[in-house]
């Protein structure tokens, strides 16, 4: 590749960077084949820097044409730096000229190859000593991967269940495809309890949550499933919500009640440990969405345009649908607490109404070391003269760069989690 680039018959390919000045962006159609010359460039991907290319004779953008695809991230320069540029049309004649780069292509290829072997049988490694199952499956349901942990829980090996439908191993497939369907369409949670359909004939329940993979253009590329065996939690839970169902104000059901606490009392503590579970995960999601938030707002000027807040509010919606955990909008604050960003998937709740409000006369209630504080307002309502009652969170971002605001839909959170506005305030946030 040394000769090749040294040859004067590509000077006419020769192209000059300086530095900051883009190669190529993320998203371009554009499949032009690069060749290092003297310099350095970076690697971008959604405005992050995930590499660097500096040696002499690499090539650069070689994957859009040989899989006809779209770059999926931008590479620009790092210093002042010359590059052999080779037009898309010119390639194939490039290639038979100077057969030293299709070498370089099948070189560079074979590495790749080489350490995405490697980084996956780490992956597979790594799965193998989680607790829980763990089965990876493309847009299809046909499982591409499937963990020690997930033989054990539903009786079949590896080579048995690779390319099968994930749906085979459900007692009800068609309660299963529901469940996916909810999950993209964020209508329920993404957690469930599922019956399996196990070879030993067992009756057992396994808790289900699901994460949906994207690709570089936020397409849907498949799912990956964590499971554990919740038979004898879902046994309890059943008994307990039968405790609660007969639970009336008269003295003949307390007399029944007396006799089941002695043999039931285990029965009600393991229902109040799910419901428990379930303000962990809610805890824990408004913690991860509120990182992921201030993630994506630090990128953004120090002033940032309203538009490109309802941008980066509406993608946190689509993406991760905080609906099915009772958020019903949110809202950004600076640190003088006016609403500078909004958005909610609601389309009778105008939001815009709020830009340029401020919430400086609002109590934040909570113990100071709390990152999160409950707040309790009411606001204008056509159908209510005195305004409706709102409950929402206002979450700091990581180095008091403003605050993020979660509308609440608390009736749903009390149904689904059993959260109530005095609970919510006893609640620490990560």
């Amino acid at each position: 590749m040394q000769n090749l680039i040294n040859n004067p018959a590509l000077d006419q390919y020769l192209e000059t960077y300086n530095e900051g000045g883009a190669v190529f962006l993320e998203g371009d159609a554009s499949k032009d084949l690069f060749i290092l010359v003297t310099g350095s460039l970076k690697l971008l991907k959604n405005k992050k820097q995930i590499g660097e290319i500096y040696r002499s004779g690499e090539l650069v953008g070689e994957m859009s044409y040989l899989l006809d695809t779209k770059r999926s991230a931008s590479v620009v320069a790092q210093t002042k730096t010359k590059l052999i540029r080779i037009p898309e049309e010119q390639i194939p004649d490039f290639i038979r000229d100077y057969p030293d780069v299709s070498e370089r292509i099948i070189h560079t290829l074979a590495q790749r190859l080489k350490d995405t072997t490697q980084v996956a049988h780490g992956l597979k490694e790594f799965c193998d000593q989680l607790p829980d199952a763990v089965v990876m499956t493309d847009t299809q349901n046909k499982i591409m991967a499937w963990n020690k942990a997930a033989e054990t829980l539903h009786g079949r090996v590896w080579q048995e269940m690779k390319g099968q439908s994930i749906s085979d191993v459900f007692k009800n497939p068609e309660e299963y495809r529901q469940f996916i369907e909810d999950v993209q369409t964020g209508r329920h949670l993404t957690e469930k309890i599922l019956l399996v359909k196990h070879p030993h004939g067992d009756k057992r329940y396994v808790s289900t949550s699901t994460t949906v993979i994207y690709d570089g253009h936020f397409n849907i590329a498949g799912y990956i499933f964590l499971s554990r065996n919740v038979t004898r939690l879902k046994k309890l839970e059943d008994n307990y919500r039968k405790l609660k169902s007969i639970f009336i104000p008269s003295f003949l059901v307390i007399t029944l009640l007396l006799v089941f606490i002695s043999t039931g009392l285990s029965n009600y503590s393991a229902g109040v440990k799910i419901l428990n579970h379930k303000k962990e995960s809610f805890q824990g999601r408004i913690g991860q969405d509120r990182h992921a938030l201030a993630e994506k707002i630090k990128t953004l000027p120090k002033t940032p345009h309203q538009e490109e807040l309802k941008h980066i509010l509406s993608q946190y919606f689509q993406q991760s649908q905080p609906q099915q955990f009772g958020i019903a909008g949110v809202l950004f604050l600076n640190n003088e607490k006016e609403v500078k960003g909004a958005y909610s998937p609601d389309k009778d709740q105008n939001q815009t109404k709020l830009i340029g409000t401020n919430y400086s006369g609002i109590p934040f209630s909570g113990p100071r070391k709390n990152i999160c504080k409950v707040l309790s307002l009411y606001r204008p309502a056509p159908q209510s003269p005195m305004g409706t009652h709102n409950t929402e969170l206002a979450c700091q971002l990581d180095g008091q760069n403003g605050w993020i605001i979660f509308q609440l839909k608390m009736g749903y959170l009390q149904q689904e989690f059993g959260i109530t506005g005095k609970t919510l305030k006893k609640l620490d946030f990560p």
